[in-house]
C-alpha cells in the first residue's frame, strides 16, 4: 500500500489545472485519506476537498467519480444529492472537490437531544426524494447512514440535508448475491444472509435512520452479522422460510430441522458478543418516546398521537423483511406521514397540524433563505424531549459542543 508523501496541512496550497486552494480545516480522516476544507483563492469560496492519499484506493474513488459524473448529468443537485463540482490530481493524490456542507446527521444526534416528529417528516421527506431520484437512475447508494446524511447550513437551513459519500455506490443491475455493501448496523436482512438485492437495501437502511433520530439511538447495533439478525429478529419477527433458504450465509446463523429454521444460540457460534438490549416490537415506540407535554390541548395531544400511530406504520413498511414487499422511495414521498394526509380535517383547531403543515409546504417551495425557515422555538406543543430545547437554539450550539469534545 502506497502513501504520498505529501501533508494535509493548514494553510497548505492544493493546485488543480483550473484552480488554486488553500487547505484551512480538517473535517474528518479515514483509510482512504482525508476530508479538508478549503478555499479557492482566485473566487473566495470555501469546498470540501476529499482527498485520497491511499494509491490503492485511487481506481475505487475513479468508481465513484463515474457515478458522481452520472448522476450530476441526471440533475441529481435538485434531489438532495451532496454538490461534486471537480476532480484532479495533484502530486500523485486523487482529489474530488465537493460543495462544503455543514455538519453529519451523527454529529447532530451527539450533540443534542433526539429530533421531535415534527423535525423528522421534513427530513425524511428530503432523503425519500433522494432515494426516489437514485431509483430513477439505477443507482444503490449501499451505505446509507447518519454520517453519510449532511445538514446543509445549521444556522440558516438547520433540517435541509443531503446525502454524501458514493464510494460504495453501485448499478442495480450490479448487486449480486453475496456483497458485503452497507455499514453493519444499516445492514438488510438480504445483505446479511446473501440474498439477491435490489435498491430497496437503501430503504432499509432508511427506516432504521428514521428510528435512529426519534430514539437518538441506533436501532440494531449488534457487533456482529449474528447480533444483527438476533437483533432484526426480536424486534421485526422471524424471517420467512423462503428467504432462509434463498440465502447463502444462513446455515452460519441457523439450523434447519426438517422444513423449519431457527437461529443458533450463542454456544453454536464462534463469536461471543452482544448488541444493547433491542425493542420487542416497533410499536414499542408509541411508549418509549412519546409523553404528553405541558400546556398541550386535548386536540393538540390527539393529534400528535395520531402522527406518532403513523410514523410507525411507515417505519413498519420501510422495514418489511422481505425487499418485495418494502415500501419503494416514490410510496415514502406519498405515505400520510409525509403528505400529513392522515391529519386533514380531523383537527381543525390544532396549533401543531397548522404550524408542521405550512412548515412542510415552505420546506418544499424554498430551496434558500435569509432565515431559517424552521425556526419555531415558541412552539409550545412537541415532544416533551423536544419541547424544552428551542431546537433551533439547540442545533445553532451543537458545532460549538462537538468542538469541545474533541479538545477534551
Amino acid at each position: 500500500m502506497e502513501h504520498s508523501n505529501f501533508s494535509v496541512t493548514v494553510e497548505c496550497q492544493v493546485s488543480s489545472p483550473t484552480c488554486n486552494y488553500i487547505m484551512e480545516e480538517l473535517l474528518g480522516s479515514g483509510s482512504f485519506g482525508e476530508v479538508v476544507q478549503c478555499r479557492k483563492m482566485s473566487s473566495g469560496e470555501t469546498v470540501a476537498l476529499k482527498v485520497i492519499k491511499d494509491s490503492s484506493k485511487i481506481e475505487d474513488t475513479q468508481d465513484e467519480e463515474r457515478v458522481l459524473i452520472e448522476l450530476k448529468e441526471q440533475g441529481s443537485d435538485r434531489f438532495n444529492i451532496v454538490c461534486w463540482n471537480d476532480s484532479f490530481t495533484f502530486q500523485g493524490q486523487f482529489c474530488l472537490e465537493f460543495e462544503k456542507l455543514d455538519m453529519s446527521l451523527h454529529q447532530l444526534l451527539e450533540c443534542r437531544l433526539p429530533l421531535s416528529l415534527m423535525e423528522i417528516r421534513p427530513v425524511l421527506q428530503q432523503l425519500g426524494t433522494a432515494l426516489h431520484f437514485l431509483k430513477s437512475v439505477g443507482i444503490v447508494h449501499c451505505d446509507l447512514k447518519p454520517e453519510n446524511i449532511m445538514v446543509v447550513d445549521h444556522l440558516q437551513l438547520p433540517l435541509k440535508v443531503k446525502v454524501i459519500d458514493f464510494g460504495l455506490a453501485l448499478h442495480a443491475s450490479e448487486l449480486s448475491r453475496g456483497m458485503t455493501v452497507q455499514s453493519m448496523w444499516y445492514r438488510c436482512p438480504e445483505v446479511l444472509l446473501g440474498h439477491e438485492c435490489t435498491e430497496a437495501i437503501d430503504v432499509w437502511s432508511l427506516g432504521c435512520i428514521t428510528v435512529e433520530l426519534l430514539l437518538g439511538r441506533p436501532l440494531f447495533d449488534g457487533c456482529d452479522e449474528y447480533s444483527m439478525l438476533s437483533q432484526i429478529s426480536t424486534t421485526l419477527g422471524k424471517l420467512p422460510g423462503s428467504m432462509l433458504d434463498a440465502g447463502i450465509f444462513t446455515s452460519c446463523f441457523f439450523r434447519k430441522k426438517g422444513k423449519k429454521w431457527r437461529l443458533k444460540n450463542r454456544a453454536e457460534m464462534i463469536t461471543t458478543c452482544d448488541g444493547t438490549q433491542p425493542l420487542n416490537k416497533l410499536s414499542d415506540l408509541l411508549e418509549v418516546h412519546f409523553v404528553r407535554p405541558i400546556k398541550c390541548s386535548d386536540e393538540d395531544w390527539c393529534a400528535m398521537q395520531c402522527d406518532l400511530e403513523i410514523f410507525v406504520n411507515l417505519v413498519a413498511a420501510m422495514l418489511q423483511l422481505e425487499q418485495s414487499k418494502r415500501l419503494r422511495p416514490c410510496q415514502i414521498l406519498e405515505h400520510p406521514f409525509v403528505t400529513m394526509s392522515h391529519l386533514d380535517g380531523k383537527f381543525p383547531n390544532s396549533v401543531y397540524v397548522q404550524l408542521w403543515r405550512n412548515c412542510m409546504e415552505l420546506g418544499q417551495n424554498r430551496e434558500t433563505s435569509s432565515r431559517p425557515i424552521w425556526n419555531k422555538s415558541s412552539y409550545e406543543f412537541g415532544d416533551q424531549s423536544a419541547r424544552p430545547r428551542k431546537s433551533v437554539i439547540m442545533i445553532q450550539q451543537c458545532k460549538f459542543k462537538c468542538q469541545e469534545k474533541k479538545t477534551r
